[in-house]
Parts: structure tokens; C-alpha cells; sequence
């Protein structure tokens, strides 16, 4: 059987246009707001007023939080003040995004909820209008005067209020209404309602509002200007918000020089999103988190962590914000370095160690500690201690993709091990190629695989027979990830120094995929696509499995991973010794054109 999601909001429209006959619970008893004054619409329900104000009876609803499953019961309100119906939402939980309020109204007998005002009121959604009306008479606040503000810098708590003047609603004085009230929660489609299940009903399941004995209060005042103000910035506001989604679906080319990289990262993402910043302030721990998340990918950890603290700081019960900066920024960066650096595990688990000292940590802080650890013991090959705490994490946040990707790698990396060790077994006393690699930082021995990757070892050794590789740089070192060497242009005094990443030994090979595992200590050709490799080649210094099987697995570290870990950027190889070569072979490699090389 297929099913077809629809976008809440639709679903909502069509449910009410189509009716629901088969939902037999009646409404509540008829509800006459109290009428009050001196209520300012700041989203705090901070005044006397909201004491004696007209509860409506949400049902509680159950939230998932980090700790699993909560029972919260909105706590919703209605008042009269000044001409306006205004409503006040209270909840126990943290803020998000997707808080909001949503009105429906009708005058009594209306039959369809496409002939009710519809309002909605989404304070801090990127996606959507901050308020989206609609109704009988058209479309939009010049129609509808609705205004609305919300509190959502508190840790455990938001509340918002929305107004709209009552001659907006009813045709008469003394005209009774139909309202329905819905309550967006921080998590996407849980949401209460009053009166229950007014989702899925048409106004004649509303409750009934009743005007007082005075009848309602039709000639208000109303700042119309503001009004159309607001809606300005908040239309230009969508507009930026759409300049940065065509600037994130638009890939940059991954070998232009970090200086454009950032340009045209800051044009197309960075400054859409201040352009927001400047017309909607109210937004900031939103788009500060998604400045955060995309700073993060670039691996621009400082700034990341600038954003996601500037929401920390301001409003600690913003879980994204919290999330981002230990979870996302602490976390992952404990098992990134900074590019060129080299992978100083003990450096690294001794900071981690340093961090989980700190004294009364958050639980956030916790968790982003936890992460470190299991994210390096993941690189450094410790995948029992590793998968266990990935695994955790990755149900506890279950829409994070990158946790659960790596939950997954560090399975794959414990099986990936214990099959090696089961190999080296096999083999026993099996005497392979050996390259002794003498570099400026030390020695390392790596043992090659013939029988696994004939034309490609054929191929380095060939090179490092010709001293191809004397002199050539570590061009490329990612810590904890690899070092990448065999590029003529990093040779001093070559002819393209600028274009270093890119040289070959002026032919290319075919690509040999073999059953290897990506873990440290691997040694892997560098490729640019099928049939593409030719001298330049990578050591792991951590367990990649993200690239199992895209590259060429053509030997190992068999002593001095330690020296490869030390390796930075700009270090040297001073020279390669071959050792146990087949002396029936003949070490000429096949190009990809299936020539030998001239």
C-alpha cells in the first residue's frame, strides 16, 4: 500500500472543507473571554490580567526530549482587551523553531473552514511568513490586523500571545463565534489542540465564543503603517532566506584555493543570512545556528562556535544552539585538528580528558565530551570502545545524520579489524614488497599487495625506483584522517609550484578496487575519478570507512604509524628503499591506455 504525506497545513484545510461527520466528540461549553486592559503583546503572560483570564482545556501532549518522552499540557488563554481577542501560550518546554499559535474562526453557522479566518503564527520559522492569514475577506494582514510576539530566550519555557481585533472576526455587535486553537510545540507536527481533535473538524465542532452582554467592542484603533512595515521586512526576510537555500543547493568546486572557497561562501550563504539578521533581529537564534551549522561544515570551527555561543549565551534553552556548540563544535572538532597539523592522538585525548574535568559540566557538556572521545577512538582503530557510545548517541539524537553514519562506520570498522586480524593469520610468514620510507619527521616500513593491486604496486614501485618520489612534500595533511604525498609540483624548485594537488607522473592508470578496509594505517592512491591515478598516494592516520571501496587499497603501514601520525604539512620523503621484491617480476606498470609508460 502507498502512502502519501501531505504538509500539515493542507491536511488541516482538507479535512475541514471535506467534513467529519464520523467524529462524534462535542465541543466544550460557550467561552466568553474576560475583558481586560493594560496587556502589552510582548509574549510574556507576565500581567495581572492573564490571572483571571478564560482557560482553554488542551489536552496534555507527549514531546520527545533527549531523556526520551515528556506529558506537557499547554497552557492556553484567552482574554478581551481593547477591541482584540488575544490568546496566550504557555509551555514547559524548550523553545524551537516551530512554535506557533494557530486560529481558526468562523461566525456561528458557518458550514466550511474555507469560509473561516485562518491565522498562523510561526515567530521564529525561516521557511514560512512570521504570520500568514487568510479569510472571506482576503488574504493577508491589510485584511486581517493580526499581531503576535513571543519569549523564547528562557531554558524549559516559551510563551507567545497573538491579537486580532474582534471587528475582523465578527460581522455584528453581537454576533456569536465558532474558534478552534491549535499549539505548535518545538518538535515538527506535535501539536494540542482546543477544542480535542479540532484538526480534524469543521466550525460546527469549534467551541462557541459568545460576546458579552455589551457586545463586542468593533471600533479599535490599529497601527496599520507598522503593520505593513512589518510585513515588508518580513517579505524580504523570505527573500534573503531564499538567496541563502540557491546559495547552499549551488556546490562550490572543491579544488578552488581556500581563499575563493570563502568568498563565494560568503557571499552565497554568510550574507543572505546577516541580510536576515538586519530585517528580522527577532530571529537570531535560528539563523545564528544555521550560520553555526554551515561555518561547522566548512570546518571553520571558531566562527562556529561564535554563533552557537552567541544563542548559548542569550537563550540557554535554545537545544540547536547547545547542541551545535558541544555536540557539533567540541565535539567533532576534538577528532578533526586543523588542517596541515599533524594527528596528535595524545595531544587529543588529553584535551578531551582535560574537558570532561570541568567542573559541574551540563549535560550537554557531557555528551560533547563523549563524543570526542568515541569519534577519536572511532580514527584510532578502538572501535569497542567507540560503537557502544556512538550508538547511544546516535538513537538519543536520531536526526543527526553525521552520529549515525558514524555509528554505523564504527560497526563496519570493528568487523573490518577483526577480519584483518583473521587475515594476518591466514597469511602467516607470506613475504610481500616492502618499501622503507625515509621522510624528514622519520622512518616508516609499508608493505605492498601485489596479489591485490598488481598494475598500481607495479606502478610505485616503477616511481620510487626512477626516485620519483626524493624530495616530494607532504602536500596534503588532514589530522587524523591522512597525509598525502606524490605530486611532482611540491618538489622544490618545480616548474608549478601553485599547482600542487594536481600533478602526475604524466600518465594515468586504471583503478584497482580490492576487498581492503579503509583503517589507519592504509595506503591508498589518490584518485580524481575512474582511471585517473598516477603517483600520488595517501596514508590513513585514521579510520576512514566513509570511503570503503571508492579507491585503491595497495599496501599498509608496517612499522612507524607513529612517524605518519607526526607527519605535517611541508614535510619531505628524503627517500624510499625497496625490499623482497619478486626478482621474476617485472616492475613496469600498464597506463591506462594499456601502454607502458615512455
Amino acid at each position: 500500500m502507498t502512502t502519501i504525506r501531505l504538509p500539515l497545513a493542507l491536511v488541516i484545510t482538507l479535512v475541514a472543507l471535506l467534513g467529519t461527520s464520523g467524529l462524534s466528540a462535542d465541543p466544550g461549553p460557550a467561552l466568553t473571554p474576560p475583558s481586560a486592559t493594560g496587556v502589552a503583546l510582548d509574549g510574556r503572560l507576565d500581567e495581572a490580567a492573564w490571572k483571571s483570564a478564560a482557560r482553554l482545556p488542551v489536552a496534555a501532549i507527549e514531546v520527545p526530549t533527549p531523556d526520551g518522552k515528556q506529558q506537557i499540557a499547554p497552557d492556553v488563554r484567552a482574554l478581551s482587551v481593547d477591541g482584540r481577542l488575544v490568546i496566550g501560550v504557555q509551555m514547559a518546554e524548550d523553545p524551537g523553531t516551530s512554535i506557533g499559535l494557530r486560529l481558526m474562526c468562523a461566525p456561528e453557522g458557518t458550514k466550511s473552514a474555507g469560509d473561516a479566518v485562518s491565522i498562523d503564527f510561526r515567530p521564529l520559522e525561516l521557511r514560512a511568513p512570521r504570520i500568514h492569514v487568510l479569510g472571506p475577506k482576503g488574504v493577508g494582514r491589510a485584511h486581517y490586523r493580526v499581531d503576535g510576539a513571543a519569549d523564547w530566550q528562557r531554558a524549559g519555557a516559551w510563551s507567545l500571545e497573538a491579537g486580532v481585533p474582534w471587528a475582523d472576526l465578527a460581522a455584528a455587535k453581537d454576533q456569536a463565534l465558532r474558534l478552534a486553537v491549535v499549539v505548535y510545540t518545538r518538535t515538527p507536527n506535535v501539536l494540542g489542540a482546543w477544542p480535542e481533535g479540532a484538526v480534524w473538524r469543521g466550525p460546527a465542532r469549534w467551541n462557541e465564543v459568545v460576546p458579552p452582554p455589551t457586545g463586542w467592542l468593533l471600533d479599535v484603533q490599529v497601527d496599520t503603517q507598522r503593520i505593513a512595515r512589518e510585513d515588508k521586512a518580513d517579505a524580504a526576510r523570505m527573500a534573503a532566506w531564499l538567496t541563502f537555500q540557491k546559495g547552499a543547493a549551488s556546490p562550490i568546486h572543491p579544488r578552488l584555493p581556500r581563499a575563493e572557497v570563502l568568498e563565494q561562501f560568503e557571499a552565497r550563504l554568510v550574507a543572505p543570512l546577516h541580510a536576515i539578521l538586519e530585517l528580522r533581529p527577532d530571529l537570531e537564534a535560528p539563523v545564528r545556528c544555521v550560520l553555526g551549522d554551515a561555518y561547522q561544515r566548512l570546518g571553520l570551527w571558531q566562527r562556529a562556535g561564535d554563533e552557537f555561543f552567541a544563542v548559548v549565551r542569550t537563550a540557554p534553552g535554545w537545544r540547536a544552539a547547545q547542541y551545535g556548540l558541544h555536540l557539533g563544535v567540541l565535539g567533532r572538532r576534538a577528532a578533526e585538528g586543523e588542517p596541515g597539523a599533524p594527528s596528535d592522538y595524545a595531544g587529543a585525548f588529553a584535551r578531551i580528558a582535560d574537558a570532561a574535568a570541568t567542573r559541574d559540566p551540563s549535560r550537554w557538556q557531557r555528551e560533547g565530551v563523549r563524543l570526542g572521545r568515541a569519534l577519536l577512538q572511532y580514527k584510532h582503530g578502538e572501535f569497542a570502545a567507540s560503537t557502544p557510545v556512538l550508538q547511544e548517541l546516535a538513537k538519543r539524537y536520531p536526526a543527526d545524520a553525521f552520529l549515525e553514519s558514524h555509528a554505523q562506520f564504527s560497526v563496519a570498522g570493528r568487523r573490518a579489524a577483526y577480519e584483518a586480524a583473521n587475515r594476518a593469520k591466514r597469511e602467516g610468514q607470506l613475504v610481500r614488497p616492502k618499501a622503507e620510507i625515509t621522510t624528514t619527521r622519520g622512518v616508516f616500513v609499508i608493505e605492498l599487495f601485489p596479489d591485490e593491486a598488481q598494475n598500481t604496486v607495479k606502478n610505485f614501485v616503477y616511481l620510487a625506483q626512477k626516485k620519483f618520489y626524493d624530495g616530494l612534500a607532504f602536500h596534503r595533511t588532514e589530522p587524523f584522517f591522512l597525509v598525502q604525498t606524490g605530486d611532482p609540483n611540491s618538489r622544490e624548485g618545480a616548474a608549478a609550484p601553485g599547482e600542487v594537488g594536481t600533478g602526475t607522473p604524466g600518465y594515468a592508470i586504471r583503478s584497482e578496487r580490492n576487498k581492503r578496509r579503509m583503517l589507519r594505517g592504509a595506503v591508498v592512491m589518490a584518485s580524481a575519478g575512474k582511471d585517473s591515478e598516477g603517483s600520488q598516494f595517501y596514508v590513513l592516520t585514521g579510520t576512514a570507512m566513509h570511503l570503503q571501496g571508492e579507491q585503491a587499497i595497495f599496501g599498509r603501514v608496517l612499522t612507524g604509524q607513529d612517524v605518519v601520525d607526526g607527519l605535517r604539512k611541508g614535510d619531505r620523503i628524503v627517500r624510499i628503499t625497496l625490499s623482497d621484491l619478486d626478482a621474476k617480476a617485472r616492475y613496469v606498470p600498464l597506463t591506462a591506455e594499456g601502454r607502458e609508460p615512455k
